[in-house]
Formats: structure tokens, C-alpha cells, sequence
């Protein structure tokens, strides 16, 4: 339900919208122009009597100049009453035309409200469900309870991409009772067996899982690779774990490669950071160091805090790579001002043992203490020794530091 997604389905309504209109617009068109028919047929009939009537009236000329003006103005009498018909019938249409024109105008504003969706049309409720869902449309607010009503009226109905909405809102509880994991399994089933590769990808997860059915990892494995036979990336990243590890499949690295090479070829960070240590090491696939390097610095320049956390630990640990303790440092401080508290811990271990950096212990305990705030352990148990090294003021010094970092980190948060 992403924007480009979203876009796709106005598009689809304006389509379906348009469809409508000039139906209504032929319709209206094939009725004037039989009014028009019948008003003209009854004009030239009326004309003709009237020609005939002309014929009497010369005839009457001949016999008495009095019958002639007595019958000249029951002659016009008539006329006049013809034209006033013939006006009636005319006015009487273009009422018409502005009703239907109304109802026209009306049209939009119908479907926008979920007014006049017919109830085998799918497209219509899948649409209206996005608008429900994305609160977007004239008169529409957003209404999670009304998304999941038109995605059940269309999902019932074997469209697919309601299928896969509805799902995702059991999944997250929008709309419906209660998060039921069951229901979201059953609809992703549904959707996935169509074909849908988003759907196939969360059902993976879910046999992953063991969330709304039982956890199978044979199961998994095959939902993932259905989507990853369709390029979806992520399904891609995850069944090349599983032939890594060889969970639901017989372990095989060569195809581990392979599916990592596929969603590191889509921008999956963790796919070329994976791929860049297989590259590295010479795991089943060819060695290539200059290609490692390359992987890894694609992968963490895409800003993801756990792979620049892991790029430093190989810059620190020389995993295959030359030990490069100032390397490690960017990666880890990187990592670090994205909350990542293994990589804070990290920081603050080489501030206090000068490596790569200056040594400074008070810049050791702002880091050892972040690390501490945002859940790591290992920080709790240093910190104690490491204050005995330092001043009440250096203490101080390093708590307001941290405090302010995790205010700004609070801030980004937000944002």
C-alpha cells in the first residue's frame, strides 16, 4: 500500500470513473436525439396541415373576403397552439438533460462516499478500500473499519490484491476485531496461491514464524522461493539465509550465492554485505577481494546502522581484510549515531583503549553510557571501573554528553 502503489489504484478509479461517465453521456446523447426526432416529425406533420389549411383558406379568398379573416385567424390560433407544443416538448427535454446532467455531477461524489459500487465489482471496492485505508478522496476520511469492509467484499470475491490487504490488516489489527494471525495466514494463503509475490513472501514469514499456522520451515522455503522466482528482493535475501544455513532446504552455499548476488543486485544492504564476505573469504564462490570491498562499502553507504556495525568488526577483527583500526572507528561511529548500542559499546571500547582514536576516557563513558540507555549489558558492567579512572567533573562531563547525544537522538527519533 506504498505511494506509487496508491497512485496505480486512483488511476485504475479515474479509468473505471471515466468508463461511468460516458456511458451516462451516451445514453443521454441516443434519448435527445430521439426527442429531437419525434419533435421534428410532429413539426412537419403539423406543417403540412397547415399547408392544407393555406389551400382551403385560397379557396375560401375566392368565395368571401369575411370567411377569409375569420378563418386567417383560427389559422393562426392553431399555429400558435402547434409552436406552444412543440416549445412544451422541447422545454421537457432540456429538464431532462438537466437532471441527467445532475446526475452526473452526482457521479463522482457518489463513488468517492462508496455510494452507487456495484456489488460484483471488484475494482470499485478494491479502490474505495485504498481510499478508505489512505483516508484519500473527496469526502472520504480514513477508516480503517470501512477499508477492511470493501477489501472483504472484494477479497471474497478472489481478487487478489484485496486478498493481500486484508491479510495485512488481521496481521496488524486495523479495521478488524483483534490481530488474529490466523485469519492474516489464510488470506495471505489465498493471495499467494494467485500468484501475488508479496503475498507469498509474508506467508513465508509466517511459516518462518510459526505465527497463525505451524511453524515449518520446509514450508517457508518454498513460499520464498515462489516470490524470489519473481524478483522480490527481500524473499531473494531471505531464502539465501536458508540455503546458507540450511533451514527447510539441504545447506548449499553455491545457491546461497547466487540468491544473495540477486538482492544485492537490488540494493538488499545485508544481501551485499553477506555476499561481500562469502566474496571475501572464498566460500564457494570465487575469491575476490576488490569486489568484497566494493559489496561492502555498497552496502553500508546505504546508511543501514547493523551493517556498519558489522563492517567495523571486520575492519577490527581483520576478517580477511587488512585489521584497520580507524576504518572500524567510521563504521562503528556511524552505526552508533544511529542508536545501534553493540556499536556504541564498540566506540566507547576503542576510546578507552586509544585504538584508532585518541584515548580519551571521557568520551569512553558518554558512548559506554548511550550504549547502557539503549539496552547493552556488557556497557553496565564497565562503566564502574572505568568512572574510578576519572574525576567527579569528567564524570560529569561525560553525563551531560550522553545525555545530550540521546536527546538528539530522541529528536531524529521523532522526526
Amino acid at each position: 500500500m506504498n505511494e506509487n502503489k496508491t497512485k496505480d489504484h486512483f488511476e485504475e478509479f479515474a479509468r473505471l470513473l471515466n468508463k461511468r461517465i460516458n456511458d451516462e453521456f451516451q445514453k443521454i446523447g441516443e434519448r435527445i436525439n430521439g426527442e429531437f426526432q419525434n419533435i421534428d416529425k410532429r413539426i412537419n406533420g403539423e406543417f403540412q396541415n397547415i399547408d392544407k389549411r393555406i389551400g382551403v383558406v385560397q379557396m375560401i379568398i375566392r368565395v368571401t373576403g369575411v370567411l377569409l379573416v375569420l378563418f386567417a385567424s383560427g389559422i393562426s390560433m392553431l399555429i400558435m397552439v402547434q409552436f406552444g407544443q412543440v416549445k412544451a416538448l422541447t422545454e421537457k427535454n432540456t429538464t431532462a438533460i438537466d437532471q441527467l446532467s445532475e446526475s452526473i455531477d452526482g457521479l463522482e461524489s457518489e463513488y468517492a462516499k462508496g455510494e452507487g459500487v456495484l456489488g460484483d465489482d471488484v475494482e470499485a471496492q478494491f479502490n474505495l478500500g485504498v481510499m478508505y485505508l489512505e483516508g484519500e478522496g473527496e469526502g472520504v476520511p480514513q477508516n480503517y473499519e470501512e477499508a477492511a469492509k470493501w477489501f472483504r467484499e472484494a477479497a471474497e470475491q478472489g481478487d487478489a490484491k484485496s486478498q493481500f490487504n486484508l491479510a495485512v490488516m488481521y496481521l496488524e489489527g486495523q479495521g478488524v476485531v483483534k490481530k488474529n494471525y490466523e485469519e492474516a495466514a489464510k488470506w495471505f494463503e489465498k493471495a499467494a496461491d494467485q500468484g501475488d509475490a508479496e503475498a507469498q513472501f509474508n506467508l513465508a514469514v509466517m511459516y518462518h514464524e510459526g505465527e497463525g499456522v505451524p511453524q515449518n520451515d520446509v514450508e517457508a522455503a518454498k513460499w520464498f522461493k515462489k516470490a524470489a522466482e519473481q524478483r522480490d528482493a527481500k524473499a531473494q535475501f531471505n531464502l539465501a539465509v536458508m540455503y546458507h544455513e540450511g533451514q527447510g532446504v539441504k545447506k548449499d552455499d553455491v545457491e546461497a550465492a547466487k540468491w544473495f548476488e540477486k538482492a544485492a543486485e537490488q540494493g538488499i544492504a545485508e544481501a551485499q554485505f553477506n555476499l561481500a564476505v562469502m566474496r571475501l573469504k572464498g566460500e564457494d564462490v570465487p575469491k575476490d577481494e576488490a569486489e568484497a570491498e566494493n559489496l561492502f562499502q555498497k552496502a553500508a553507504d546505504q546508511g543501514d546502522a547493523e551493517t556498519q556495525f558489522k563492517l567495523g568488526k571486520v575492519y577490527y577483527e581483520g576478517e580477511g581484510v587488512k585489521q584497520d583500526y580507524e576504518e572500524a572507528e567510521k563504521w562503528f561511529r556511524k552505526a552508533a549515531e544511529q542508536e545501534h548500542p553493540e556499536a556504541q559499546h564498540n566506540l566507547g571500547g576503542m576510546y578507552s583503549m586509544g585504538e584508532g582514536v585518541k584515548q580519551d576516557y571521557v568520551e569512553a563513558l558518554t558512548w559506554y553510557l548511550l550504549a547502557k540507555a539503549n539496552g547493552n549489558r556488557e556497557s553496565s558492567k564497565v562503566i564502574p571501573n572505568l568512572e574510578k579512572r576519572l574525576t567527579r567533573e569528567q564524570i560529569n562531563k561525560g553525563q551531560a554528553r550522553a545525555l545530550e547525544l540521546y536527546r538528539l537522538q530522541e529528536q531524529k527519533s521523532a522526526k
